[in-house]
């Protein structure tokens, strides 16, 4: 151990050059915006405002503008696809087929999912087919989760 310890701190560590941390003199990009007749001044607390003629009072501030772009407030364009991150478990030994014919035919696995599901939709003889091989594979999957969750129980209170 003291061998790779002493090594470690012999070792040579390349040297990087110092960067300039003075500060410029240019200026902020926040206050140089505003000239000084647009800084408004917040009076003291304690000290007491007039009230504004009521004419005034019904005239609304204008809206602060926002630098930052919300983009979840903005609407898409109608040509524009909107897609949904989704994650989800498949058979090890399924996958790596899928990845394969995935690479083979040039396609992502979201695409062709798509398009299974989508040829399913418009062929119901292809989605009775479908569902049924997928109820036995759900079926299948239970009983292997039973099993396993009775296994766990068994062992954490000591049944076996």
């Amino acid at each position: 151990m003291s061998d790779a310890l002493d090594r470690l701190k012999k070792r040579n560590r390349p040297r990087v050059t110092p960067r300039d941390a003075s500060l410029s003199n240019s200026p902020d990009i926040q206050t140089s915006r505003h000239t000084e007749s647009e800084i408004s001044i917040p009076q003291h607390a304690s000290a007491p405002q007039a009230e504004a003629p009521a004419s005034d009072a019904t005239a609304t501030p204008e809206p602060l503008e926002s630098r930052h772009i919300d983009t979840q407030a903005s609407a898409p364009p109608d040509d524009e696809m909107q897609t949904k991150r989704s994650t989800f478990r498949l058979e090890a030994e399924l996958i790596d087929r899928l990845h394969s014919f995935c690479r083979r035919q040039g396609l992502s696995r979201e695409v062709l999912i798509e398009a299974m599901f989508e040829y399913m939709e418009s062929h119901p003889e292809a989605m009775g087919q479908v569902v049924a091989e997928a109820s036995q594979k759900h079926d299948y999957r239970q009983k292997l989760a039973n099993r396993k969750r009775a296994e766990a129980m068994m062992q954490k209170f000591g049944g076996a």
